[in-house]
């Protein structure tokens, strides 16, 4: 399973920013890929299909429990639990319940999600070696900034 974190920049050579810029260049990857995927799942689907999946992203207990209605026992299929040890979320919680909802559904409608996948993450990964140089000035900036000045009587 692919995650974004301090491994995956480790393997671009981009893990020597501080915590908190990683944590927002992470989340801004997180962000693009969602829209890059997004953008293309969504051009081979029907405006209800988009809305059906639209209320299984946002939690709508129906649309979730009609795709989970057509599962049958899900507790014990290999990729519900797959799904429910990679996240820690609680077994039936209502977290875990829309991301398996979510996953059934693109497998049915979507059934290309994860080549999308794969080739979004590949663009992100070239697009990060090709401009890796750039990001070096921020940390860099960032290390250059001075501290700012005492505020309190102890020095802090």
């Amino acid at each position: 399973m692919f995650a974004l974190d301090k491994d995956f920049l480790e393997g671009l050579g981009v893990d020597d920013m501080p915590e908190a810029e990683m944590k927002v260049f992470l989340e801004h990857l997180r962000e693009e890929m969602e829209v890059r995927v997004g953008s293309r799942m969504s051009a081979g689907m029907t405006e209800m299909q988009i809305e059906e999946f639209e209320k299984i992203i946002d939690g709508d207990d129906r649309a979730i429990g009609a795709v989970l209605a057509g599962v049958g026992d899900y507790r014990g299929n290999e990729e519900y639990l797959r799904l429910k040890d990679a996240s820690g979320l609680e077994d039936g919680s209502p977290e875990l319940l829309g991301e398996y909802a979510s996953l059934v559904w693109l497998k049915k409608n979507s059934p290309q999600y994860a080549e999308i996948v794969k080739q979004v993450i590949e663009e992100l990964k070239e697009e990060i070696r090709v401009g890796k140089e750039k990001l070096a000035p921020v940390s860099d900036a960032a290390a250059d900034v001075p501290a700012p000045a005492p505020i309190f009587s102890d020095g802090r």
